[in-house]
């Protein structure tokens, strides 16, 4: 499994998580470089 997330802590917790709980998966941390995307604009 591939895991993608802002900042390098929450990545790092949520695929300790994983590990902990799917000791067969295997999971790839993958952190983002990209900003986040504008906000939707209420209607």
């Amino acid at each position: 499994m591939s895991l993608t997330a802002r900042g390098a802590e929450a990545l790092a917790k949520t695929a300790a998580e994983i590990r902990k709980l799917s000791p067969g998966v295997t999971v790839t941390e993958v952190a983002a470089t990209s900003p986040r995307p504008p906000a939707a604009k209420p209607h």
